[in-house]
């Protein structure tokens, strides 16, 4: 075989290997332990939320926006002035790269307050089982966690993947050295 057909057959197979390799480094140099200076600001959303009985606050690019009930509906409000712009900033500058952060109150038989701080990762695979669409922070106080609360997420979806049960979907949240946050990742059912 001539070397010049061996070179269609080496040069993907060079490519996929650095490609690997490159996911596996950003995966294990990313940060995905909590930011402590999240915290406080998450309080000050929460309190926010039960003042003005609102459902829900989404915080993307400096911006923060509540969904108030109107009749049957959530409706979409502009938070101009009404949540301190230091509350954003500290978000919007903590170390972790959140691509955006979402509070909410769900009330089912009792109130639970939970804050999401979705991570930017460089590069998501979903065909890739390690490397999911979602990577999460989740701070919850009051508990109410609907995800899978696991020791290990790495161990939880080693386990799904040996099982051949990673289609059926997942979510798992893996408690941090911090009280009351979690790193979660999730994969719907396709």
């Amino acid at each position: 075989m001539p070397f010049y057909r061996r070179k269609i057959i080496l040069v993907p197979l060079i490519i996929i290997a650095i490609f690997i390799i490159w996911q596996n480094y950003i995966f294990s140099t990313m940060d995905y332990r909590p930011d402590p200076n999240l915290t406080e600001p998450a309080e000050t959303i929460f309190e926010f939320i039960i003042r003005n009985d609102i459902g829900r606050v989404l915080v993307k690019n400096g911006k923060a926006e509540a969904f108030v009930l109107d009749g049957w509906r959530w409706e979409p409000s502009e938070l101009s002035e009404q949540i301190p712009i230091s509350v954003i900033n500290t978000i919007d500058k903590s170390k972790i790269n959140i691509s955006h952060a979402s509070f909410t109150r769900t009330c089912r038989s009792r109130c639970y307050l939970n804050a999401f701080f979705y991570i930017n990762r460089p590069f998501e695979a979903p065909f890739l089982p390690i490397y999911t669409p979602w990577w999460y922070l989740q701070y919850a106080p009051s508990g109410g966690i609907e995800a899978e609360i696991v020791p290990s997420i790495e161990e939880a979806i080693k386990e799904k993947r040996d099982s051949n049960n990673l289609q059926n979907g997942y979510f798992f949240c893996e408690p941090s050295e911090l009280e009351h946050w979690y790193l979660c990742t999730g994969l719907h059912a396709s």
